[in-house]
């Protein structure tokens, strides 16, 4: 979006809310993504999102607190960020002699 404002700005109406429905995924790393893209539609389109994206994230933010830190759904994927966005099973991973 900030290499080209422009040709992303008819997206906005598709992009936001899946930028805002992924601020509730059961993923940590999914949250985390979905807050830098959502702060980088505001530093790089301003007033245009700004009332919406805060008047989301005042709505929002405050169910952060009930949200588990882990998602306890995938006990069996590695914790460690994936490789290009591959995920691997921990018995996947070779173990170091």
């Amino acid at each position: 979006m900030s290499s080209f404002p422009e040709e992303c700005r008819p997206t906005l109406p598709q992009l936001l809310p899946l930028f805002f429905s992924s601020l509730e995924d059961s993923m940590p790393s999914v949250r985390q993504g979905a807050a830098s893209s959502l702060a980088t539609l505001v530093s790089v389109y301003g007033s245009e999102v700004e009332e919406k994206v805060m008047s989301v994230l005042r709505e929002r933010i405050p169910l952060a607190a009930t949200q588990p830190l882990t998602d306890s759904r995938h006990p069996g994927l590695d914790p460690r960020p994936a490789v290009f966005g591959v995920v691997q099973r921990l018995n996947d991973i070779p173990l170091d002699d």
